[in-house]
């Protein structure tokens, strides 16, 4: 009889110890699980995580929109890691960089901010270097969309000068930076690289080169200038201020825009 209880006893120890490792396991892992029980916290935290549109502007390049879904969740989450992952921020007005603008999330907030020397987003400046990397890719993303027919255009029309370098380094005149414009405009991206490497073998120098700089020669830096090179059947565009040094190919001809402008 005595046996059977020290057996029973020690069965109700081990059951009773087994009880009391669940509620301690239980209570540690729920305890650090946030429950939302409140639906409109809900929709509001997942109306700040979906971005619907990012307006951006440039000095030279001017106002882009950004609605495509692709291009807008890429950038919205690299500003996310800056506010994530930046540890170095102090609180500040927003400071116009190269690149200032806003993204606007489902839910209607806004957040504010600005690319350049120093990098601020939602009035928070951040000075660390693993940010200051992620901002150098977000301005080549964000530079990247400038690099169509149409902005390219814009430009060339908003230059304060454009020379031709030929036979003579020679001022276009308006009318003629007016037609180059229009050309551009009226142009189509090259994205096949087969096409590009047999033009390029092709042609193996262009006809003339245009320096268009978009706060004129006075106080020129490279941010302010455009580079195109003029082939028979395309055109190469290269802005200065480009940290990576990318290039656009442009399928069009231009050279009946063969001008003699004002002798520089």
């Amino acid at each position: 009889m005595n046996h059977w209880l020290s057996r029973a006893s020690v069965l109700l120890m081990i059951i009773l110890g087994f009880s009391i490792g669940l509620a301690i396991i239980h209570n540690s892992y729920f305890n650090h699980i946030e429950t939302i029980d409140d639906r409109k916290e809900v929709v509001t935290r997942t109306g700040e995580s979906i971005p619907t549109m990012i307006t951006f502007h440039h000095r030279a390049w001017g106002t882009v929109t950004i609605r495509d879904e692709l291009h807008l969740q890429r950038i919205a989450a690299s500003f996310s890691q800056i506010s994530e992952r930046g540890t170095l921020r102090k609180k500040v007005k927003v400071i116009k960089g190269d690149f200032h603008g806003t993204i606007t999330y489902l839910n209607g907030s806004v957040k504010a901010f600005s690319l350049g020397d120093r990098v601020v987003v939602d009035h928070y400046l951040y000075r660390d270097d693993n940010v200051m990397a992620i901002a150098a890719s977000l301005k080549a993303a964000l530079l990247s969309l400038c690099y169509t027919p149409k902005k390219i255009a814009s430009f060339v029309k908003h230059a304060q000068s454009v020379t031709e370098h030929k036979e003579h380094i020679r001022l276009l005149p308006s009318n003629k930076v007016d037609e180059l414009s229009t050309e551009i405009h009226n142009a189509t991206l090259i994205e096949d690289y087969d096409q590009i490497t047999r033009l390029m073998l092709k042609y193996k120098k262009p006809q003339a080169i245009y320096h268009i700089s978009f706060h004129g020669k006075k106080g020129r830096k490279r941010t302010d200038v455009l580079s195109l090179s003029l082939y028979p059947e395309f055109v190469i565009a290269q802005y200065l201020g480009d940290d990576n040094g990318n290039v656009v190919y442009l399928r069009r001809s231009l050279d009946r825009l063969n001008v003699k402008g004002a002798q520089l």
